[in-house]
């Protein structure tokens, strides 16, 4: 069974976090004044730059071909001049990720220079967000850049928010870049911590889990149990998707829970099986019984009403019937 939890856009920190959405008449006229603002372009300053990816992609305003290749095209100077500090490189890496723009080779050869040798002052939130940024445009860098990163993120793991390490995992894990043993403990040590202390979100204890099993890394069972532990004290917050990710991630591990934490569980997702879509409910079954727990017989009867209606309107794929009946076989 495959699974890809995707998490939530990240936000780069700023005064007002919360996002604001353009209406029509917004759009049109943010697309008015950058089109007056272009030819200006190269005469802003690095600061300004940086503040207008930043506003474009929290609009998700997504520039005409033109005023894209004009504001890669002064961004790329910035960078031959090494004019950008850390976070200004990736604030530009996470608005071209989130506008879904093609930068070409040139500009993401000189984006990874500039990185590479700003990396010693970069912080924890510039890595989190440069390795997402990547991983969301489907580019991977070299293996040594990315190794020098993963050691920056070593570094400064303790200071590492709880909004950044799962996305920084997450970023590895699609990447398909596992990093050196002392960088993945470095890690995991700050997972636990933030986990034990309440501070990973749903999303960031499945991101968590789901990313440290894709990466092939097998953390101790009283790792896992940790932090299991804290996705119970959350577990009615938990959306079917996360539910769906956190038993993938559990059977990658090979890890059978406790079975007070899996009445937990059980009591916990059968309300929550009505919002899952086809994949996620072909997903909960087949990992439960991977890990040799068979349902309750309330939370099986509302599986069995929800996955009916998705037979019913044909949304179970051919993948999707042949979990669905090796899980029942069994």
């Amino acid at each position: 069974a495959k699974m890809s939890v995707e998490p939530q856009d990240l936000q780069q920190q700023h005064d007002q976090q919360q996002q604001q959405l353009l209406s029509q008449k917004g759009t049109d006229l943010v697309g008015q004044v950058l089109t007056a603002l272009t030819p200006h372009l190269p005469a802003l300053t690095c600061q300004s730059q940086v503040m207008l990816w930043w506003t474009l992609a929290t609009w998700h305003y997504t520039p005409a071909p033109v005023e894209a290749a004009a504001l890669l095209q002064v961004t790329a100077a910035a960078m031959a001049q090494q004019a950008l500090l850390p976070r200004g490189l990736s604030v530009s890496m996470w608005a071209v990720a989130r506008l879904q723009l093609c930068p070409d080779a040139s500009w993401l050869a000189a984006w990874l220079a500039a990185m590479r040798a700003a990396l010693p002052a970069t912080n924890s939130h510039d890595v989190a967000v440069s390795v997402w940024a990547l991983a969301r445009l489907g580019v991977p860098p070299p293996g040594e850049w990315l190794a020098a990163l993963c050691w920056r993120a070593a570094a400064v793991a303790k200071q590492m928010a709880p909004q950044e390490l799962p996305v920084l995992l997450w970023g590895l894990a699609r990447l398909r870049f596992r990093p050196s043993l002392q960088v993945i403990q470095q890690l995991l040590q700050r997972g636990l911590v933030l986990a034990h202390t309440g501070q990973l979100s749903p999303q960031g204890l499945a991101l968590t889990l789901w990313a440290t099993a894709s990466l092939g890394v097998q953390p101790r069972a009283a790792w896992i149990d940790a932090v299991l532990a804290s996705v119970a004290e959350y577990l009615p917050l938990f959306r079917a998707l996360e539910c769906s990710g956190l038993m993938v991630a559990l059977v990658k591990l090979k890890h059978i829970p406790h079975q007070s934490w899996m009445d937990m569980w059980w009591h916990a997702t059968g309300d929550k099986l009505p919002a899952a879509d086809n994949q996620q409910l072909v997903q909960l079954l087949w990992c439960a019984v991977q890990l040799g727990q068979a349902p309750p017989p309330v939370w099986f009867a509302a599986w069995q009403q929800c996955t009916m209606q998705a037979m019913v309107v044909g949304n179970i794929t051919s993948q999707g019937y042949g979990l669905m009946w090796h899980a029942l076989k069994q």
